[in-house]
């Protein structure tokens, strides 16, 4: 320990403030991973050409994989449900060539081999140029909402049964509100 710190003078030296400098990034570089860690959509960090640079927490456990096992995967075959694989690849090829941001509702495999549907939504990251530094990926499951707006739950059901019941008094019903509108 430097004299001047053993005073109290306050006095840091060069190799002291750039060890504090690293402390402080790495400080903060663990304080950023435990936010992306408790986001919870999948989060997903490409490289400007597009390899996976990171993944957070969420996205591993949900496929089962460690990070380096996520990373190294060239192709997404494994996550990704196959009849969504090639037009997935097509969007996100053309979202990185184009540099513009993608979208996409695909199906993710989960670790137990079944599927939820997810939005996956791409932004890139531009240096003060324009250029793409990286890509942010958040999935977002959106298998209940597709499960509503793909099948009738019990009220649409009724509403549709009571509709398909009364179509053939459509002609009365219809005299019924014109004569209860016009009676006033």
């Amino acid at each position: 320990m430097r004299f001047w710190k053993l005073m109290g003078a306050g006095y840091n030296s060069p190799a002291d403030q750039r060890a504090q400098g690293l402390e402080a990034k790495a400080e903060g570089d663990r304080e950023l991973r435990q936010l992306v860690d408790a986001v919870p959509q999948h989060i997903v960090v490409l490289a400007a050409d597009g390899r996976r640079v990171h993944a957070n927490q969420v996205a591993l456990d949900y496929h089962g994989m460690t990070l380096e096992e996520f990373l190294s995967e060239v192709t997404p075959t494994k996550w990704v449900h196959p009849e969504d694989l090639e037009r997935y690849l097509n969007l996100r090829q053309s979202g990185i060539q184009s540099g513009a941001l993608w979208e996409a509702e695909i199906r993710l495999r989960k670790k137990d081999g079944q599927s939820r549907w997810f939005l996956i939504r791409a932004k890139p990251l531009r240096d003060e140029r324009g250029g793409v530094l990286r890509w942010y990926l958040a999935g977002t499951d959106i298998e209940e909402r597709r499960r509503r707006n793909g099948s009738y739950d019990s009220s649409s059901m009724l509403f549709l049964s009571t509709c398909a019941l009364m179509e053939p008094m459509a002609p009365f019903s219809m005299r019924m509100i014109a004569c209860s509108t016009t009676s006033d």
